[in-house]
């Protein structure tokens, strides 16, 4: 029996991997508002999962429907400023600095649209975005999972107001 020592060397390549963020709407059915209410605060906690420190939020998406055929919900983040917004029907995309967009989520405010007593759903979409290279010099095969998505949602009850019934007066 030979016994010849030998050595040979091995390159480990340890990927990237997007965590999945956090999304916390507190209860799923929010207390009931009144359809002319103003806006209503309705705090959502994020959080990025992340232990090196390597993930930013890619974007933050708030869709929000109703029902009803008045017009859309409006949706506010106070006076909170870091994050740039986009709006579309029925939807906002946020982007920005991780703690302005963590800020403009605590302090989400939601109104019901003129005219519109429905119940208003909004769902909120948090998406992680790795971006820091495990590898240096190796573009495209150092992360495995780029991003990562979830996302919650809620139900805010609207009490329609009744609408007054114009009456007119015929003299016979």
């Amino acid at each position: 029996t030979v016994t010849d020592p030998f050595s040979l060397s091995h390159t480990v390549v340890v990927q990237a991997v997007a965590d999945t963020p956090s999304v916390d709407v507190g209860a799923e059915n929010k207390t009931t508002v009144e359809e002319n209410s103003g806006f209503v605060a309705y705090e959502v906690v994020i959080s990025l999962n992340d232990l090196d420190g390597s993930e930013t939020y890619q974007s933050i998406v708030i869709d929000f429907s109703t029902p009803g055929s008045g017009a859309l919900p409006d949706i506010a983040f106070g006076n909170i400023t870091g994050f740039n917004r986009t709006y579309a029907p029925g939807q906002v995309t946020l982007t920005g600095t991780t703690s302005g967009l963590e800020l403009a989520l605590l302090a989400l405010e939601v109104k019901p649209g003129t005219r519109n007593g429905e119940d208003i759903t909004v769902a909120v979409t948090v998406t992680a975005v790795e971006s820091n290279p495990s590898e240096s010099g190796v573009v495209g095969s150092e992360i495995s999972v780029p991003t990562a998505v979830a996302s919650d949602s809620f139900l805010i009850p609207v009490s329609p107001v009744s609408e007054a019934v114009p009456f007119i007066f015929a003299p016979d």
